[in-house]
């Protein structure tokens, strides 16, 4: 009987250094807010985009105008290290080839390619970035379907035969799920992978996801909930990252947490709130609350810089190589902007 009870003291103590390891806390408040409102410089261009979501995929900065109408042309390619304009492409229209309906850009691990979901048409769209800057008539002419119950949102591709994103589970009109989600392009199978943290399962979240080619990690950042998960590319968890001063999840959770994420090198990058959602303004109307820190964290979950823009952040991209940061301010007369770091 003492060496029963000695075993199970054993196993549960084991249970919790297994958990403890899984899950790494971090404090806002714990390192100095670095203030880089004033270096925050407008980036020129002479298009007008009213809702630009910033992409750096090799050379190239990728603005895709998540609002395009059925006229023009939604993304807009400029050289990273000059920032000088090189071409438009991603045609909006009804036509064989155009977008009805743009998502984000979807890259891939070949920085001469680059995908765009259409979700008016149902279809993933691949595109050549040398041909889209040498041919002002190009049309991609590779698509892949998929429908509109189950499917990828913020993906990325893998040897163009499979992608990881976020996986959305349409549960009614007006109400979805989020988790991890795996796309098979050869048997156009979608998967919603079952590994998350306990607290959330069967909650409605909502998450945004990165997936670092050089790491082979993954990273799905909670918006309503006080987590991110970190996985490896066989989508084990690797540890769940949380505030150490907030529930992991509340049903009556008013609050918004983390945003967009991105790896960059050995850090891991993400916009954070952790204020309520929605405030009143001077007319009493209710407005949305947006982040306007980046944390970064290293790749064992250690926050090590906190970015304050003091600014409304909706989106942004790491350029490592020129050691900068653009993001989309909604709500600044330029809506892209980048600092250097």
């Amino acid at each position: 009987m003492k060496y029963f009870s000695y075993v199970l003291t054993l196993l549960v103590l084991l249970s919790c250094d297994d958990e403890a390891v899984k899950t790494v806390e971090f404090n806002v408040n714990d390192l100095k807010h670095e203030d880089y409102s004033k270096n925050i410089i407008d980036l020129s261009t002479d298009s007008i985009m009213s809702y630009p979501y910033p992409f750096i995929h090799g050379e190239y900065l990728l603005l895709c105008d998540m609002r395009k109408g059925l006229d023009g042309k939604a993304i807009h390619i400029f050289d990273t290290k000059s920032l000088k304009y090189m071409a438009s492409t991603a045609s909006m229209g009804e036509d064989p080839g155009k977008i009805m309906r743009i998502g984000e850009v979807a890259l891939s691990d070949n920085s001469s390619i680059f995908w765009v979901p259409d979700f008016a048409k149902l279809k993933l769209f691949k595109f050549n970035i040398d041909s889209a800057i040498n041919n002002s008539e190009y049309l991609p002419d590779e698509n892949i379907k998929f429908n509109n119950e189950k499917f990828l949102s913020r993906l990325k591709v893998l040897n163009e035969s499979k992608a990881y994103g976020t996986g959305i589970q349409v549960l009614s009109q007006n109400e979805f799920r989020a988790s991890l989600g795996l796309w098979d392009f050869q048997t156009n199978a979608v998967e919603f992978i079952d590994n998350e943290h306990p607290k959330l399962e069967n909650q409605k979240v909502n998450a945004l996801f990165d997936y670092s080619y050089s790491n082979n990690l993954m990273a799905l950042a909670y918006t309503n909930c006080n987590l991110m998960t970190v996985f490896d590319d066989d989508a084990n968890i690797l540890f769940h990252l949380t505030h150490k001063y907030e529930p992991i999840f509340d049903n009556k959770q008013k609050k918004k947490f983390f945003g967009h994420v991105e790896f960059s090198d050995d850090l891991i990058f993400a916009t954070y709130l952790g204020e309520d959602k929605m405030y009143l303004n001077e007319f009493k109307r209710p407005v949305s609350r947006m982040a306007e820190k980046i944390l970064v964290f290293d790749l064992k979950g250690s926050l090590v810089k906190v970015i304050d823009l003091k600014e409304g952040i909706q989106a942004f991209t790491v350029d490592a190589k020129n050691n900068r940061i653009f993001c989309f301010f909604p709500n600044r007369e330029a809506p892209i902007g980048y600092i250097n770091l």
